[in-house]
């Protein structure tokens, strides 16, 4: 699942796609915004008022929108873990400025990464277009190996 529908959701989308990845689902503020997308990666679209729903069934949530304030509250998050207490969930932050809640970190089964993780020595924010691209290209190429075995059951009990 990808939250934006701008340059750096369509890179994110172009990475999941060329490592197998099957079902994406743009979620934007607005479905026309998303069409573009939709239509060159043959992906599906949906509008934030639907981000409850979409988010219980996602494995991974790619958020790279260009909104200024949080779009992911921990609430909705907190409200998502209890509907699917067996499955883990993956949120990776791209955006600056941040798009998921810090505070959903305490919630067990999901994981949260942010670019800046992968980035500590450099300013998220100086970043210009091509730099940021070039930033997530290199953070979506180490981290989707490790992504990518969420779906698989885990080799103890091939449950979770």
């Amino acid at each position: 699942m990808i939250l934006g529908a701008g340059e750096m959701a369509e890179l994110a989308v172009e990475a999941l796609r060329k490592r197998g990845a099957n079902r994406i689902l743009i979620v934007n503020r607005s479905v026309e915004r998303a069409q573009d997308l939709v239509d060159r990666w043959n992906a599906k679209a949906t509008t934030f008022e639907h981000l409850d729903r979409a988010l219980e069934a996602a494995d991974i949530l790619i958020s790279s929108t260009g909104a200024p304030h949080i779009i992911l509250e921990a609430g909705i998050i907190s409200r998502v873990m209890q509907i699917r207490p067996q499955r883990p969930l993956v949120l990776i932050d791209i955006a600056v400025p941040r798009d998921i809640d810090p505070k959903q970190q305490t919630f067990l089964l999901c994981n949260f990464m942010t670019l800046t993780i992968s980035m500590r020595t450099s300013n998220t924010h100086s970043l210009n277009g091509p730099q940021k691209c070039h930033t997530s290209r290199k953070f979506l190429k180490k981290n989707l190996p490790v992504l990518r075995n969420i779906s698989n059951p885990c080799r103890c009990c091939h449950h979770c």
